[in-house]
């Protein structure tokens, strides 16, 4: 899922919602959102994976062929 990036005029400042494939969302506001949260990693040009679904990602990689434990 992408990066939403929004200045809503009640906010005086950038505010970016990041969202990852799994639904979960984080808000990041300010000088902190042109950073990911923490244990966030990117997938690709504006999409980002949560810290659970990073770590299933990874496993994946690590293990091609096999389903990763729950």
């Amino acid at each position: 899922m992408p990066v939403v990036y929004g200045s809503p005029d009640l906010l005086p400042g950038l505010s970016v919602v990041y969202v990852c494939g799994c639904g979960l969302r984080v808000g990041e506001y300010g000088a902190h959102a042109a950073e990911p949260p923490a244990g966030w990693v990117r997938s690709a040009e504006s999409e980002y994976l949560c810290e659970h679904c990073a770590s299933i990602a990874s496993e994946t990689q690590a293990r091609p062929g096999q389903a990763p434990t729950a």
